[in-house]
């Protein structure tokens, strides 16, 4: 089950929609509704009234399933002026929205809007919205739906999906104290290590600090060094396509606390040397983007920022903090817990979900198993296909 993250929803007092633009006050309607069929539409978010948009945040904001802060109207709408493929399917019963999933288009195939960038996929929807896989594909307009991050306790999703993945959390309702404290008793000497490569760092180059960023320049310092290190590893670099970078500077510059993204930066001598982007929304973080200088990798610069952008999420309102998919290396070392994340396939052909099960499957063992090494080389290959399909993905 989805843990959920603490103090959810928000008090009365905090604004359950932060500063955000984009939402206004909804207020729920007649339970007779409940007999009431749905129907599917499919909208550019434009078209979208703004009841529609205040409903999808009040339905993001009292369900902790939705916490994430990619299943936010804010985020689709800076997806859709950056993209032209972007869409909402809107579920509803008469004339009131009960359900919202946004979606891009690449070939044939729906994706989860912001794929391969958005690290939580569902259906936004009311607790008596039973939606239906099959209408939801029919509605896109499109051949088939696949998706790799769709989020746990969503039961209609249940038979498209092949495989379900473990992704770590961290939990710091506590504050980074206890965490730390708890990681010790645990047996864990991260931190001491973290502290001594500090102490080097700041030996060899000065004096060390970690703050927030805000500016356009640090954004597009850390997307250089992360494409760097795509072309170091051989991975298909995402940013070298606009949407991304857009979608990157968007989600900062226009960052509330409902939806946008806290940016530290680790200086050694007045040098930016690290930089660490958190998509967060309320109480709940997404890590996205990490980079650092690689000359000087030697000092982990990059477990360091961690270390001190911990100490400093839950004094910005962020109490837990999702690492994507795996439990193994740094994030086993990180982790308070994990939950399940599915990949799969929503096709009205049998024969075509059975192929695309098998084949993800058998992906998920060849991870797990002595061949990962020779796996993971024909999944670089496979980026680098994808890099070519088209700008979209």
């Amino acid at each position: 089950m989805y843990a959920q993250p603490s103090h959810w929803p928000p008090s009365a007092e905090e604004s359950p929609h932060g500063n955000s633009p984009l939402v206004g006050e909804y207020h729920e309607r007649s339970p007779s509704l409940e007999s009431t069929p749905m129907k599917y539409e499919s909208q550019k978010m434009q078209e979208l009234s703004s009841d529609d948009i205040a409903r999808w945040a009040d339905l993001q904001c009292a369900d902790p399933r939705y916490a994430s802060p990619f299943l936010r109207p804010e985020f689709t709408q800076w997806m859709s002026e950056v993209r032209e493929d972007i869409r909402v399917v809107v579920i509803r019963k008469g004339d009131v929205a009960v359900g919202f999933f946004p979606f891009g288009r690449c070939g044939a195939a729906a994706h989860p809007v912001g794929t391969p960038l958005s690290d939580s996929q569902g259906v936004v929807a009311a607790p008596s919205c039973r939606w239906d896989g099959l209408e939801l594909l029919k509605a896109t307009g499109l051949r088939r739906l696949v998706f790799d991050h769709w989020i746990p306790g969503q039961e209609e999703i249940g038979s498209f999906c092949s495989v379900g993945i473990p992704c770590a959390y961290l939990d710091l309702s506590a504050g980074f104290e206890a965490y730390a404290a708890n990681k010790k008793k645990q047996g864990s000497n991260l931190f001491h290590e973290v502290r001594r490569k500090q102490k080097k760092l700041a030996r060899d180059h000065g004096k060390i600090r970690c703050e927030l960023l805000h500016d356009a320049q640090s954004v597009e310092r850390l997307m250089e060094w992360q494409s760097a290190q795509c072309t170091r590893t051989r991975v298909a670099d995402l940013l070298r396509f606009n949407w991304p970078r857009q979608i990157l500077h968007a989600t900062v510059a226009r960052a509330t606390e409902a939806c946008g993204t806290l940016m530290w930066g680790l200086y050694a001598n007045e040098r930016l040397i690290a930089a660490n982007m958190v998509f967060r929304s309320h109480q709940y973080g997404h890590g996205w983007f990490m980079a650092f200088d690689s000359n000087y990798a030697r000092y982990s610069p990059g477990t360091i920022l961690i270390h001190e952008m911990l100490r400093e999420l839950p004094m910005q309102g962020v109490t837990r903090l999702d690492m994507g998919k795996g439990v193994s290396g740094y994030k086993k070392r990180l982790l308070t817990g994990s939950t399940i994340t599915h990949e799969g396939i929503i096709d009205p052909q049998p024969a075509a979900r059975a192929v695309w099960a098998h084949w993800q499957q058998t992906r998920d063992w060849l991870r797990r198993s002595r061949w990962r090494p020779l796996a993971h080389r024909a999944n670089r290959v496979i980026s680098n296909v994808r890099w070519f399909l088209g700008s979209n993905y």
